[in-house]
C-alpha cells in the first residue's frame, strides 16, 4: 500500500496522539460488579484493573502510527463508495452522539461459572437499539496461531471489508470484552467510521429486561480451537 508523508496523509495530529497515546481511561457508563457475596457497587478503572488484571480503556488504541496510518487510509478508501458512505452516515445518525458521551444504561459484570467466567448484565431495562459500546483494545497485526489462544480478540475491519488488523482486548479493554456468545443473542454489532477511522459498536437487537445476560453471536469461525462459552 502507497503511503503518503507522515505530515500529508490527512489525521490531525490530535486525533493520532488520541489512538496512540497509552493512558487508561474512566469508563463513560455505569458500570457495576457483583462480588461473591452478591454486594453491587460500582467499579471505575483502578478497581476494573485490580479485579480483572485488565487496564480499562473505553477506546481503540494502536500498536504505532504504521498500523493507524494503514486503518485511516483504508476507511478514507470505503467512504469513497456511495453505498458505504450513506450507511456510515445512517450508523452515525444514531449512534454518534453515544460513543462520544458515553453508554446511558446501567450494566453489571458478575460471575456465573469456571465455564463461562464472567458475563455482562443488564442493571436495568433497556430499550431496544440502544448503544452499549465499542469494542476497546488494541488494533495490531493479525497473529493467526497466537489469536487463536486469545478469547479477545475481534477481527477488525475498515467499512465491510476485512483487514490485516484485529482488537485484542486481552490485556486492555472494557465492558464489552465481557460479552458471552450465544446462537439467539440480544446485541448486534456495527462497524462505524468515527474520528476517521473505523470502530466496532454493540447495540440492542430488541428490549432487554433487568438482570438479563448481555450476548452476541460470534460465529463458528471464531470457535475455531477455541473453548465455546455460550449463554443458554
Amino acid at each position: 500500500m502507497f503511503f503518503r508523508k507522515k505530515e500529508e496523509w490527512g489525521m490531525p495530529h490530535e486525533k493520532r496522539e488520541i489512538f496512540l497515546e497509552t493512558g487508561s481511561s474512566e469508563p463513560t457508563i455505569s458500570l457495576f460488579y457483583q462480588d461473591e457475596y452478591k454486594n453491587i457497587a460500582p467499579i471505575g478503572s483502578e478497581g476494573f484493573k485490580k479485579r480483572f488484571h485488565v487496564k480499562y480503556s473505553d477506546r481503540l488504541q494502536f500498536t504505532n502510527e504504521k498500523v493507524l496510518r494503514s486503518s485511516y487510509l483504508r476507511s478514507q478508501k470505503r467512504l469513497k463508495k456511495i453505498k458505504i458512505a450513506q450507511m456510515n452516515k445512517w450508523m452515525l445518525s444514531l449512534y454518534q452522539e453515544d460513543y462520544h458521551k458515553g453508554v446511558q444504561p446501567q450494566l453489571l459484570l458478575k460471575w456465573i461459572d469456571p465455564f463461562l467466567g464472567h458475563g455482562l448484565f443488564a442493571n436495568q431495562e433497556i430499550p431496544g437499539l440502544t448503544y452499549i459500546g465499542e469494542y476497546a483494545g488494541l488494533v495490531r497485526k493479525r497473529k493467526k496461531a497466537l489469536d487463536r489462544a486469545n478469547d479477545y480478540v475481534f477481527g477488525y475491519v475498515a467499512g465491510p471489508h476485512e483487514t490485516p488488523f484485529v482488537i485484542d482486548a486481552r490485556k486492555q479493554g472494557n465492558h464489552t470484552r465481557f460479552i458471552n456468545h450465544s446462537d439467539e443473542p440480544n446485541l448486534l454489532s456495527r462497524w462505524v467510521i468515527i474520528d476517521g477511522v473505523s470502530h466496532i459498536i454493540f447495540f440492542t437487537k430488541r428490549n432487554i429486561t433487568k438482570g438479563e445476560q448481555l450476548s452476541y453471536d460470534y460465529g463458528p469461525i471464531y470457535w475455531n480451537k477455541r473453548a465455546h462459552p455460550v449463554v443458554c
